[in-house]
């Protein structure tokens, strides 16, 4: 399956050298479950971008059941036939798949039937690889009524690296690290737990603190998880 040749002007696939290299699995090896949350990608034509909805169930080897989607504008109104890509986060791993949708159409539906996917696009995340960023942050730190400006120099999906003027804390300090960026063509903004695991100041008098984010919501899991899929797979020179 490649998604890339299917889906060309989709900003939610990868290029097509990177569905080439990157491995692949089974549906079972996901290990979802009834009620995980998953991401959807409509087709490009609608000019809708990633969407929300949950796991219902799965019949193997036949279809898969999800939530219908929601848009500002009500439920998302597909029709059979047209491809969407679904994208999961599970344990370590970040998943993307292709499924036909068997059943749409205007009439309003709580469940969504996809074709059940014969493979399965992974990427293990299990060493947390971090990635240069550049984005600014708000840091809240208990000692400040006002969030302390700070700069994200790199990020994966268990924490990252926080460059400012001034020291955010000791090591074993919490804190909230609140940020804005624009994933595959969508706004996104999180504010993450965290606490520090290091600081220290350089030789050019910024104060570097390594956080490791505190139990982020299964949504803020599936969103770092995708950020990293994005910059492996299309932008390899940005890794920390």
């Amino acid at each position: 399956m490649d998604i890339a040749a299917e889906q060309p002007s989709s900003p939610e696939a990868p290029s097509r050298q990177a569905a080439e290299d990157r491995p692949q699995c089974r549906f079972h090896h996901m290990r979802l479950r009834v009620g995980d949350r998953v991401h959807l990608a409509p087709p490009s034509h609608t000019g809708i971008g990633r969407l929300a909805s949950t796991v219902v169930g799965w019949v193997e080897g036949q279809s898969l059941i999800v939530t219908t989607p929601h848009t500002a504008a009500g439920r998302l109104c597909l029709h059979a036939g047209e491809i969407v890509v679904v994208r999961a986060f599970t344990g370590r791993s970040a998943y993307a798949f292709r499924c036909t949708v068997l059943t749409g159409g205007p009439k309003a539906c709580d469940y969504l039937y996809l074709s059940f996917p014969d493979v399965i696009d992974h990427v293990d995340v299990r060493n947390s690889p971090r990635f240069r960023i550049g984005i600014p942050a708000r840091v809240s730190v208990p000692e400040s009524a006002e969030p302390v400006q700070a700069v994200i120099d790199n990020i994966g999906t268990t924490g990252a690296l926080l460059v400012c003027p001034t020291p955010l804390g000791e090591v074993g300090d919490s804190l909230q690290v609140a940020f804005d960026l624009v994933l595959h063509e969508i706004p996104v903004s999180l504010a993450l737990q965290a606490d520090i695991r290091s600081a220290e100041q350089g030789a050019d008098g910024q104060h570097r603190h390594g956080v490791a984010f505190v139990e982020p919501a299964p949504n803020d899991r599936l969103i770092l998880a995708a950020l990293v899929w994005f910059n492996m797979y299309e932008n390899p020179k940005l890794s920390a």
